[in-house]
């Protein structure tokens, strides 16, 4: 279950859209709003397992809803895959140099002795 998570916040995070098997039906958002009450319920009933509701005027994809259990398993990895860019980002402009502790602690205006 966690590896399609993983596959459902990578595409979310890469603007793919994702459902296990087909492209979801966008509804329009007056269409969303009459369904609030039924798609609520859906999501208690199937929790993570629940597809999420895409909706958007003229049937434009603007937005989804998913449920609070899917949230709570999504977030830890999309704060990694934000971390993982992150981190490609710093690598790919690293000069190299590197500094030890006296030299860190001087360049921001302590003396060394201070922190023995």
């Amino acid at each position: 279950m966690y590896r399609k998570l993983y596959i459902f916040a990578h595409r979310l995070w890469y603007g793919e859209v994702v459902t296990k098997t087909r492209r979801p039906e966008v509804l329009t958002t007056s269409a969303a709003r009459s369904q609030l009450t039924s798609i609520v319920a859906d999501f208690r009933r199937d929790g993570s397992d629940a597809e999420p509701v895409v909706f958007g005027s003229h049937r434009k994809a603007e937005a989804a809803l998913i449920p609070i259990a899917m949230l709570d398993k999504l977030l830890p990895l999309v704060e990694d895959m934000v971390a993982v860019e992150k981190a490609k980002a710093r690598y790919e402009h690293d000069t190299g140099e590197r500094f030890d502790f006296n030299q860190l602690v001087t360049a921001v205006g302590f003396d060394p002795a201070d922190f023995d």
